[in-house]
């Protein structure tokens, strides 16, 4: 079921503050199948995916053992207190850098179910994930900087530099920004080896900071990669450039 009209959030800081957030996140399911026993609130940011795309994905057993009961459209003003006009405006220097277009932004707000032939060994009873359509920097910016909160959890899982549609730079700006929100740096962080990996393109500085605390093995196109769930020590945290 496909609701139109627009909908404000009710408790929307207690929706961001236990989340996954994932940035640059495409319609990858891997964060919400990898973590929904221990997060029930996704927000994913990704500019070039519409909205069509998005419900024709999640109303196809997007995660095995869950079915999506609705997808209602969140007004931009209750989540980033401004309209996208604004965003594109504050945050001109990020949005420029963008290769592809940036047209037709949305929010929406997808609620899943349990089916009924799953137990709760599999996962909890429902989990709810909000996509913005919006770059990843700015939306982070606008949503927890700006309400000085930080997630439960960042993944940081192929940002798609290069062909991907990002840009250069994007690892250190996006690093930067993490560590200067006042809400504090996010207790967890879900990445992949691209990430993990100082000689790549996509390594995220503020790694280093964390302890890896859990490996998962996923099957990535012809072969297995594995992503790796880490908790920050402050004793590790270092400055960043």
């Amino acid at each position: 079921k496909t609701r139109q009209k627009g909908v404000e959030m009710k408790n929307m800081e207690q929706f961001l503050r236990n989340s996954v957030f994932y940035p640059c996140s495409g319609l990858d399911s891997t964060p919400v199948k990898l973590l929904v026993k221990q997060f029930q609130t996704f927000l994913y940011a990704d500019y070039h995916i519409s909205k069509k795309q998005f419900k024709q994905r999640v109303q196809k057993n997007w995660v095995p053992g869950y079915k999506c009961n609705s997808i209602d459209d969140v007004d931009a003003q209750s989540l980033f207190g401004c309209s996208f006009e604004q965003i594109k405006e504050s945050h001109k220097d990020l949005i420029e850098h963008l290769p592809f277009d940036w047209r037709n932004p949305f929010i929406v707000l997808a609620k899943f179910q349990r089916l009924p032939n799953f137990t709760k060994k599999h996962g909890p009873d429902h989990f709810a994930l909000m996509f913005v359509c919006c770059e990843a920097i700015s939306t982070f910016e606008m949503v927890f900087s700006r309400l000085k909160i930080t997630s439960g959890c960042v993944a940081y899982i192929r940002t798609g530099l290069g062909k991907g549609g990002n840009f250069e730079g994007f690892p250190d700006r996006f690093a930067s920004s993490l560590k200067n929100n006042p809400g504090g740096l996010p207790k967890f962080l879900l990445y992949d080896k691209m990430g993990g990996d100082r000689t790549m393109a996509d390594y995220l500085p503020l790694i280093k900071s964390y302890k890896i605390t859990k490996t998962f093995a996923r099957q990535w196109a012809d072969s297995k990669e594995y992503i790796k769930f880490a908790e920050y020590e402050p004793k590790k945290h270092t400055k960043i450039a």
